[in-house]
């Protein structure tokens, strides 16, 4: 099984993973971020002057207890000019500045396997100990941060992180001659996969949310979480860690990553054959870097897996290459509101917003006299004319104050762009959303008030029901007494009640008491005993107390809603009034992307080629300025750039692959209930259930805590 193992690491410049790792029955990967890690930091000689240097400040224990017996089997992997550290610290060692990516990649792996030696050393490296994945998170997190402190490395824009990496790894161990335990472990997007005759399947789930983006990962600020998660796999099979190179993030059917995978496999004769076929392959894919580890389990030569991998290769040719024949076409058919049209302005208007913030950049950068449009150049031109005269001081002012409209202008066009990626830019819009915040602020003073009353209200409705408790237990001894009364006729009642004072102070009760109660309660107070008659009374002025005093909660809850309301409304306004304002910036950018700007190019006759592309680029070009002319303050370098590269405008409007898929969208959108779309929609369905279901599947039997992913929690 050794001779068929084997890991692979093709990098680009920026050189962020780190060589895979094998160690006995562990295989790791790990990528280091480099878009919140891209930031580069200078080392001091002394740091990185060789591999001693380097470990003393990354991974100090190893230094204190290199002559530990129990760190014997570390030995070829830290010790000799082509070990396993000095050739994952190379870079580290040989440039003085590296990303933050980097060194991070480096030190979790470096780091993972020092604790895995030593955690075997001391008979403590089972995933099934409860405390051994806690124990691995903390270690491994301590380095990043004592990384950080030592080689004193900072960030200072925000939206970066310090030292960012994402990892995962496998561990296996045979429990019978038919099973094997598999745990596995990561953080971030580096993923876990199983290779069987059911197919590529993931042992790991990514950590992201639903817009792509992570949501753990190993950094320098502590905050990373080691998820585990064991299985039960029937042998034989191969297992892989790979970093997002190796798949395509942007795919949620994984087909391209497992149909290329087994051809490459088939088509070898060997292990290293397949290493040099798959090298081969992810060297040209220059956007990311793609590190695997490949391990076959319960193999005994290279001609058992591709014997076993035979069959799912014939299921997945006709999947994949219905895949490659439909999927770009239902892309399009199952979006009823697609048109090509508002396709392609959608691509015009990114376009758009990459060189308006492109000339916004260089306006902060201080070349303001390379924003200004040629109208305004030639005014600044008459005006040093005149400066030669006699006017010199008052063409200075007109300069300036140009030069003043020409940045406002650009910041305005910058901020379309800036807002659709949620940055807002101070200055033009500050008085507004100053606004917004001051009432946003008023509205939630007003709504805590208005929860005050109402708490208060509702404590005077507990005390409404006390007093009418105590009234009806004072009056219940009296219903036999005057129960002959009840039949009484209406006015007879009234009649009773001649006491106006009494009546109108008993008005609270008549919407609360029913008549018998209140006839009874007059009645007593009328004919009772001097002792009695006070008793009552005493109650009623209480009574007549609590009654003042719910009107007065009443009112107070009625200014309080209407000052929450009139609050509220002032809210809205401000509100609108930031919203106008966005629109207003959005919408000079939308008069560009109307369909007007290619109504009159005959997207059809673009599309199926009828037009030769020398007159395509002239019409563009053509139709490019008579739109900036509308506009006599767009900005002549945005312009210039059009004009000069109008073919590469229409590399980007109207790409090759697109045009096809917008030929097979109208050739076939009439059968998009046909049997073969169906077919596709139904067979897809059924490969991703198989592929997910190992992941969704409850961990091995004696694991029965569940996913640590979900709860938090190690299950290992």
């Amino acid at each position: 099984m050794k001779d068929l193992s084997f890991v692979f690491h093709v990098s680009t410049p920026n050189n962020e993973d780190v060589e895979p790792l094998l160690y006995k029955n562990w295989l790791a990967a790990a990528d280091g971020m480099g878009g919140s890690g891209c930031m580069r930091h200078r080392v001091e000689e002394k740091y990185r002057a060789s591999l001693q240097a380097v470990l003393g400040c990354v991974l100090p224990e190893y230094e204190k207890s290199a002559s530990h017996p129990d760190l014997a089997p570390l030995l070829p992997y830290a010790e000799g000019e082509n070990c396993y550290f000095a050739r994952i610290f190379a870079p580290l060692i040989k440039d003085e500045v590296n990303t933050s990516a980097r060194w991070a990649s480096r030190i979790v792996m470096a780091r993972f396997l020092y604790f895995l030696v030593a955690a075997e050393g001391a008979g403590k490296c089972d995933p099934d100990d409860a405390q051994f994945v806690e124990k691995t998170e903390k270690f491994i997190s301590r380095g990043l941060e004592r990384a950080k402190s030592v080689l004193h490395l900072s960030v200072d824009n925000p939206s970066m992180t310090l030292l960012p990496t994402t990892f995962a790894a496998l561990r296996y161990l045979p429990v019978s001659e038919e099973e094997c335990a598999v745990h596995a472990l990561w953080a971030g997007d580096s993923r876990c996969y199983v290779l069987d005759a059911q197919g590529l399947r993931k042992l790991s789930a990514d950590d992201e949310d639903e817009s792509k983006l992570l949501t753990n990962s190993f950094n320098a600020e502590g905050h990373a979480r080691l998820n585990c998660r064991a299985y039960r796999l029937k042998m034989p099979f191969v297992l892989l860690c790979a970093s997002d190179g190796f798949f395509d993030a942007y795919d949620k059917t994984g087909l391209p990553v497992e149909a290329k995978l087994l051809g490459d496999i088939l088509g070898a004769s060997s292990a290293q054959q397949l290493k040099e076929v798959l090298v081969a392959r992810y060297n040209n894919n220059l956007s990311d870097d793609t590190s695997v580890a490949f391990v076959p389990v319960g193999f005994d030569s290279y001609e058992e897996i591709r014997s076993l991998l035979s069959a799912r290769r014939k299921q997945m040719d006709e999947l994949y290459a219905l895949h490659r024949e439909c999927a770009p076409v239902l892309a399009l058919i199952d979006k009823p509101e697609f048109r090509v049209t508002a396709t392609i302005c959608d691509r015009f208007q990114m376009k758009f917003a990459d060189i308006i913030r492109a000339l916004t950049q260089a306006y902060y950068q201080g070349k303001k006299e390379s924003l200004l449009t040629s109208w305004w150049r030639e005014v600044i031109a008459q005006s040093e004319t005149e400066c030669r005269q006699e006017y010199s001081e008052r063409a200075r002012e007109r300069r300036e104050q140009l030069k003043k409209e020409a940045a406002e202008e650009i910041e305005k066009r910058g901020y379309a762009a800036c807002f659709r990626r949620k940055i807002l830019p101070g200055g033009w819009i500050t008085d507004h959303v100053e606004a917004l915040r001051t009432a946003t602020e008023a509205l939630a003073k007003a709504e805590a008030k208005l929860a005050s009353f109402s708490s208060c209200r509702e404590k005077l409705l507990v005390e409404r029901e006390e007093l009418r408790r105590n009234l009806r237990a004072e009056q219940r001894e009296l219903l036999s007494e005057f129960l002959p009364l009840v039949d009484a006729p209406e006015g007879a009642a009234e009649d009773v009640l001649s006491d106006s004072k009494l009546r109108c102070s008993l008005t609270f009760w008549l919407n609360n008491l029913s008549r018998l109660e209140l006839y009874l309660f007059d009645r007593k107070l009328k004919l009772g005993d001097a002792e009695r008659n006070g008793k009552y009374r005493k109650m009623f002025r209480k009574a007549e107390e609590y009654y003042e005093h719910c009107k007065r909660a009443e009112a107070d809850e009625i200014r309080a809603k209407s000052e929450c309301a009139l609050c509220e409304k002032e809210y809205r306004a401000a509100l609108k009034k930031v919203k106008d304002h966005i629109s207003t910036i959005l919408q000079e950018r939308r008069n560009l992307l109307s369909a007007e700007f290619i109504a009159d190019l005959d997207m059809d006759a673009i599309m199926f080629g009828q037009i030769a592309r020398e007159e395509l680029c002239e019409r563009v070009s053509q139709k490019l300025v008579q739109e900036y002319a509308k506009d006599p303050r767009m900005i002549a370098d945005t312009l210039d750039a059009y004009k000069t590269s109008a073919e590469s405008c229409i590399d980007y409007l109207f790409p090759a692959s697109r045009l096809a898929d917008f030929r097979k969208y109208y050739l076939y959108r009439g059968e998009a209930g046909s049997e073969k779309y169906a077919s596709y929609r139904a067979r897809l369905a059924a490969y991703e259930e198989e592929t997910d279901a190992l992941l969704r599947a409850p961990a091995a039997p004696e694991q029965g805590e569940g996913d640590r992913k979900q709860n938090g929690e190690s299950i290992c």
